[in-house]
């Protein structure tokens, strides 16, 4: 009997058992990659949309702060400001504008250079609303939209509008003195303004919005794990109150958390381990299909598993071998 089953055992594989798992292997490794390629595309569509809608976010309240005070405002389609414009220093509008390059500067009342409002590919619209001319227009329409990297596609689109309280009860957008100022237009992509505000500043990275002790641990704010934790709290945390007490709280006590391991490269590591299951928890949140991935792999670890039993079961397993006693000539 042991004679036999070392028989079987010495000849492995048949042609048509070797043949059928080639075949599955292929099918499991094809339908693996086509899964992984379409959850790794989800995500990063994603987080390219995130980005896109914060950058949105941010350029509007810039505007909604820069022009909310604003007495005198008046819309142009530009075609002759650019980078390297150099203005009058005795001129005291504010300019904001969209390049051809699709970039956004801004320029401060008596300042000779614009700057560079934020270094990402962006459309600007201001407008108007043309249903009764005749009535002065003290609130202005604008879009804001986000374009990936040659400027060709929309990534992200936000509408929103500025109600002027400063003007006067005569005054309203595109008027100066009793009529139209030369060269306006109901709809543009560039702003001349007079206000009460000071001067303009770029749009600076707020670092309130990192995750800390993630960032401390992984040892930079756009690592993906970094990224995959603040969608997180942005898709998840922020949308309720538990999850927004939660975000404070996490803000209020993490900074001193961050700084005690920064510089502790044992302490990163061992944060880097503990923060697994909880990036791998908001990847499957916020990654559509990413359970789909999941579920293979634990498809695939079964079949696995059956595998071993069916090969244990004919006694080709290696255990079963080794378990076998030494053939002394009976059968």
């Amino acid at each position: 009997m042991v004679r036999r089953i070392r028989q079987i055992a010495n000849k492995g594989f048949t042609a048509v058992e070797l043949i059928i798992a080639l075949a599955l292997l292929g099918i499991i490794l094809t339908l693996g990659y086509n899964l992984f390629y379409y959850v790794d595309n989800s995500f990063r569509e994603g987080e390219k949309q995130w980005i896109a809608q914060k950058e949105a976010q941010k350029i509007a309240d810039w505007l909604d702060n820069s022009m909310k005070n604003a007495y005198t405002v008046l819309i142009y389609s530009n075609s002759a400001y650019y980078a390297d414009t150099s203005f009058s220093e005795d001129d005291e509008y504010v300019y904001i504008y969209e390049t051809d390059d699709h970039r956004i500067y801004f320029r401060n009342s008596g300042e000779e250079q614009a700057q560079l409002l934020a270094d990402i590919p962006a459309a600007l619209e201001f407008r108007i609303e043309t249903a009764d001319p005749s009535t002065p227009k003290k609130q202005l329409e604008y879009d804001v939209t986000i374009l990936d990297d040659d400027g060709s596609t929309s990534l992200y689109n936000m509408s929103s509008n500025i109600h002027f309280a400063n003007m006067l009860r005569s005054a309203g957008v595109n008027l100066l003195g009793d009529g139209k100022a030369d060269g306006t237009t109901t709809r543009g992509n560039m702003i001349k303004m007079l206000n009460n505000t000071g001067d303009l500043n770029s749009i600076v990275v707020n670092t309130s919005s990192f995750c800390f002790i993630a960032t401390a641990a992984y040892g930079a704010p756009d690592s993906t794990p970094v990224s995959i934790l603040r969608q997180f709290r942005d898709k998840c945390l922020l949308t309720n109150k538990a999850g927004q007490a939660f975000v404070e709280f996490y803000y209020t006590h993490s900074p001193a958390i961050a700084s005690f391991i920064q510089d502790k490269p044992v302490l990163r590591v061992a944060v880097c381990i503990l923060l697994m299951p909880l990036v791998l928890a908001a990847y499957l949140l916020i990654v559509p299909g990413a359970v789909w991935l999941m579920l293979y792999g634990v498809a695939i670890a079964f079949i696995l598993y059956l595998y071993k039993r069916y090969m244990v079961g004919k006694g080709l397993s290696p255990l079963v071998q080794h378990r076998l006693p030494q053939d002394t000539g009976r059968s």
